[in-house]
């Protein structure tokens, strides 16, 4: 064999094999030897929120600064634009007792974890615990400040202040710890701080939080993220009266974690009514022309109307009545007795 036909069937076999390895299907990694897998079976939880609740509690997420500050520069870029974003973001992370959906982010809750690991590291039922973790603070402060730290600059510095001492020692002091971390986060959700031994508080918004509410820390300030997100909602023009009736009652919203006896076409129609975004001829105040409803002739066609007052569609308001009932009787014949059945108001049998 000479050299050239050798060249010529080295060639062919290495073209041979890369087509082989170019169609040989990768090997998937394997679930059950991954960190996360591990976790939830320790865990016993089927939530990944629940999973991941560890390490956004002892300050992993390492980028959650950085999604925060990509949040906030894209609602900047989204506003000229216009209202639809803010709207949409109000209304996903909203607080569901008030018609929101209450979705996490989990960048608030990495701040929110990093608040209360710090507030009740420093809040603990054991006094040798309280008077370690107050020196640790003490000496986290001292070191930004250069010098030893008195109770009041202790909670100065946990509430994220940069005037007066803390602006001339700036850059001085930086660690990594968790009440750094918790000076971080207290900055950016608008926590202050009072440090004073036995007396130790947060306050966020009015909302004074003390050792007593030290398991509170969480839940309190979500619900007031989300509280000021539908607030806001509610007061954007054209949102009509609708977020109202949906926070009157919790059965409003009842459907939104889990989404029982909703289908996907009840789903649409509803998120379209409570942000008042159906194309009925009464909805948009900008919108010029004839409101009448386009049915019956009505003054203005509005989603109340339709659904509750017009004379047109009152047999489809008894079908829809009667199939709530028939729920309600199926569900409760198993325990109860229905005495009556279809009885018109104000008649006694």
């Amino acid at each position: 064999m000479n050299e050239i036909e050798f060249r010529k069937k080295k060639a062919a076999a290495f073209i041979i094999i890369h087509q082989l390895l170019k169609e040989k299907i990768p090997r998937q990694r394997r679930l059950w030897i991954t960190k996360l897998f591990q976790n939830k079976l320790n865990n016993d939880s089927s939530s990944l929120l629940s999973i991941l609740k560890f390490d956004e509690s002892t300050g992993q997420y390492k980028n959650c600064i950085k999604s925060s500050k990509l949040s906030a520069a894209q609602h900047n870029y989204r506003q000229p634009v216009g209202s639809f974003w803010a709207v949409a973001e109000d209304f996903l992370y909203g607080s569901v007792a008030r018609g929101g959906c209450g979705i996490r982010l989990l960048a608030k809750d990495s701040d929110i974890a990093a608040v209360d690991s710090g507030f009740k590291l420093i809040t603990p039922s054991d006094d040798r615990l309280a008077s370690d973790a107050a020196a640790h603070a003490e000496e986290t402060a001292g070191r930004r400040l250069r010098k030893n730290a008195n109770v009041a600059e202790v909670g100065h510095y946990f509430s994220g202040k940069e005037d007066c001492v803390f602006y001339e020692s700036h850059g001085y002091g930086d660690v990594a710890n968790v009440w750094s971390r918790a000076r971080n986060a207290s900055k950016r959700l608008g926590v202050s701080w009072t440090v004073d031994g036995s007396h130790n508080a947060i306050t966020r918004v009015g909302a004074i939080l003390r050792r007593k509410q030290r398991r509170e820390v969480m839940r309190t300030i979500r619900e007031s993220l989300r509280l000021k997100r539908t607030e806001a909602l509610a007061t954007k023009p054209d949102q009509d009266s609708s977020m109202e009736c949906v926070a009157a009652d919790s059965a409003s919203t009842h459907f939104i974690n889990a989404g029982d006896f909703t289908r996907f076409m009840n789903w649409r129609f509803i998120h379209r009514a409570w942000l008042n975004l159906m194309p009925l001829n009464g909805f948009s105040s900008w919108r010029a022309g004839d409101r009448r409803f386009r049915q019956c002739g009505y003054i203005t066609e509005n989603l109340s109307h339709i659904v509750d007052h017009c004379t047109r569609y009152t047999a489809f308001y008894l079908v829809k009545h009667n199939a709530i009932v028939a729920r309600i009787k199926k569900a409760a014949r198993t325990q109860y007795q229905v005495i009556t059945e279809k009885q018109a108001i104000g008649v006694r049998v």
